[in-house]
């Protein structure tokens, strides 16, 4: 009766822990938005409603500031590519305090955008994501995505719940900063 009992309160012990955690990761190449792809990481989200790329590029230059934000590089009919640079991340709007945060993601952050325009929607894709080491600024040795969301050989994500927060917080920085409201246009 004792370890009938015993088993019961592990089994259910077990379960309220599966089903308590904020489970962020899909599989060990998917997380949420981001993908994992012959050892890099990118981001990838489809926006559902038109785009009207200047519109987009309005928005983001509105995150610019004298000494960072976005550049864009090229824009025409079907898409638009640009720059991320020393873009400093909104995590404080995601309620979370400063001591759950991972050291990387305060941060600024720097990589290369595409958008791909489609009739009825838009894909918004952010390669090459690298964070500015402000430890040593100066130095060659920022922080890669890949460094801090991969397991040690690189071939799938990490399942430590600090580094999937991070990857949810950044999922929502990037979303965010792409998205057109579609009842602007």
């Amino acid at each position: 009766m004792k370890t009938r009992f015993i088993l019961m309160f592990l089994t259910l012990f077990v379960m309220q822990s599966l089903f308590a955690q904020d489970i962020y990761w899909q599989n060990d190449l998917n997380a949420g938005n981001f993908r994992l792809q012959n050892g890099k990481v990118h981001f990838e989200k489809a926006f559902n409603y038109p785009a009207s790329l200047p519109a987009l590029e309005k928005r983001l230059k509105s995150f610019n500031d004298p000494s960072s934000g976005m550049q864009v590089k090229d824009i025409n009919d079907t898409g638009m590519k640009g720059v991320m640079i020393r873009y400093q991340l909104d995590w404080t709007s995601a309620g979370f305090k400063n001591r759950k945060i991972p050291k990387f993601l305060r941060f600024p952050i720097n990589a290369n955008f595409e958008v791909i325009k489609d009739n009825n929607a838009y894909r918004v894709r952010v390669t090459d994501i690298w964070f500015t080491n402000m430890a040593s600024p100066g130095s060659n040795q920022h922080l890669t995505l890949e460094s801090m969301t991969l397991k040690k050989q690189g071939m799938a994500f990490t399942k430590k719940k600090k580094t999937m927060r991070a990857l949810n917080i950044l999922d929502e920085n990037l979303e965010n900063m792409f998205m057109l409201n579609p009842s602007g246009f």
